[in-house]
């Protein structure tokens, strides 16, 4: 099912300026990495998914 949501565009541009604080990031590709090569312990996918 496709479904498109009609939205301002500055609303757009404000949603794709979002960043995570620097180290938050670097936590968040560190176990999304670990994640694609399928080493992740039980609590590192908890970590992951909240």
């Amino acid at each position: 099912m496709n479904t498109t949501i009609d939205a301002p565009v500055a609303w757009v541009e404000a949603i794709g300026r979002l960043r995570f604080p620097a180290k938050a990031d670097e936590l968040l590709q560190q176990l999304m990495d670990r994640n694609n090569d399928g080493l992740l312990t039980n609590r590192e996918q908890e970590e992951l998914a909240s």
